[in-house]
């Protein structure tokens, strides 16, 4: 049941947003729907689906991410280049957790730092938050509950 609720609570309510970005990738963007939905491991019915809803799920978007190697800060705020670079230590890269497992972790530390700082589930601060922990998950003496809620702490508006 939690799996479930923290897999599709996040959702990106702009899809054509998605599709700009997907489209705008060097030499990796199909033309037709049916090729799109082949490219991102998804059913052409779960892909008209986020179409007509107007809504791509976030977790899919991490995890395309991740398989694709695109960089979340390109794909989400526009900064630095589409894919991470292979010579690069990269967390993503490193990670022997199945991506469900690594996923449910990551919120079950991310969601409470997000409400005990009284903030939105927004895209924006999901963003800041899943870089944050992917950034120091791995990192040798990172103290990543305190990480994550001074992050948390830093995005209120006052």
């Amino acid at each position: 049941m939690i799996e479930s609720t923290l897999k599709y609570a996040f959702e990106m309510k702009d899809f054509d947003f998605f599709m700009t970005r997907l489209e705008s990738l060097p030499e990796k963007a199909p033309l037709k729907d049916s090729d799109k939905a082949i490219f991102l491991g998804v059913s052409r019915s779960t892909f008209s689906t986020w179409k007509s809803r107007n809504k791509v799920p976030y977790y899919e978007l991490l995890q395309m991410c991740s398989h694709l190697r695109i960089s979340m800060d390109w794909f989400f705020e526009g900064k630095g280049s589409p894919y991470l670079d292979n010579k690069k230590d990269n967390n993503l890269q490193k990670t022997t957790e199945p991506k469900e497992e690594l996923f449910i972790d990551m919120m079950k530390k991310i969601i409470p730092e997000i409400e005990r700082a009284q903030l939105p589930m927004s895209d924006e601060i999901l963003s800041v938050m899943v870089k944050t922990y992917m950034n120091f998950k791995d990192k040798p003496g990172a103290n990543l509950p305190y990480i994550l809620r001074a992050v948390a702490e830093s995005q209120r508006k006052y």
